[in-house]
């Protein structure tokens, strides 16, 4: 016996099938595009702490990026506090000790909002070198010499006591209840400030894009001053002697020079 079969056909409506066909592609774009998003990796942050019962005179950093902090602590121990950055690649640190010198390294392997800023409190006399490429630098009350290089960021110092040679390519450069007997900063873009209590053997301050303000005391011997900018506003109120063996030089390229009493 034969089995009959029937095959039932449904036409398709043309304005059916575009639609269709429509919403296909349309789909495919929304895929594609979801597939070329790129993934926002949430940033992160870790505090630490951690104390050395360690005596040091000379404190040497070496930053990819990060603010560093110093003021006095215990004479006998160093004690640092941490904050990192990172995005997708945790920084990397190495804090080690070679006899009575601490060095303190920071590294981002992948430059994604990476940083570590370092808060340490060390004994008040320690010589300090610092290298930075990218954080602001503040030091308040430390009496050894300082040597800051800085290719992005602010530097901030109070009271200090040692020699200061200072040298940024971007960023402000100021310093309060100076008594250092001789102070250098260099800068490319940025204002330096400075204010001396005593009265410093020498100030050099220079800067190719910004104003430089100099306040020292007055002093028996008065300054010898140099104060030049091609483009910008010059003032020299303090009584100039050029035989004097204490001296000032403020420069800018554009900007305004100031040399004055407090």
């Amino acid at each position: 016996m034969d089995t009959a079969r029937s095959t039932k056909t449904t036409a398709i409506n043309p304005r059916w099938l575009t639609a269709g066909l429509l919403v296909t592609v349309a789909g495919m774009v929304s895929v594609g595009m979801t597939a070329c998003k790129t993934v926002d990796i949430t940033a992160s942050t870790e505090q630490q702490s951690q104390t050395y019962q360690k005596q040091i005179n000379r404190i040497e950093f070496d930053l990819d990026a990060g603010d560093i902090t110093l003021s006095p602590g215990d004479s006998s121990s160093v004690h640092v506090a941490r904050t990192l950055h990172w995005r997708s690649t945790k920084p990397t640190i190495k804090e080690d000790f070679s006899g009575q010198t601490m060095r303190v390294t920071s590294t981002c392997p992948q430059q994604d909002d990476c940083s570590v800023d370092f808060t340490i409190e060390v004994p008040a006399g320690v010589t300090v070198q610092a290298n930075t490429q990218a954080g602001d630098v503040k030091i308040t009350d430390i009496t050894g010499a300082l040597d800051v290089t800085n290719e992005s960021g602010d530097i901030n110092l109070n009271n200090a006591v040692g020699a200061v040679r200072i040298t940024g390519d971007s960023g402000q450069i100021s310093g309060a209840d100076l008594h250092s007997p001789t102070f250098t900063a260099q800068t490319n873009s940025g204002d330096i400030k400075v204010a001396f209590s005593d009265a410093p053997q020498s100030v050099n301050a220079e800067t190719q894009s910004g104003d430089v303000s100099v306040t020292v005391p007055r002093t028996s011997n008065n300054y010898r001053v140099q104060a030049d900018t091609n483009s910008g506003g010059r003032t020299v109120s303090v009584d100039v002697n050029s035989g004097s063996s204490r001296s000032v030089t403020a420069k800018t390229d554009a900007g305004d020079v100031t040399v004055k009493y407090p």
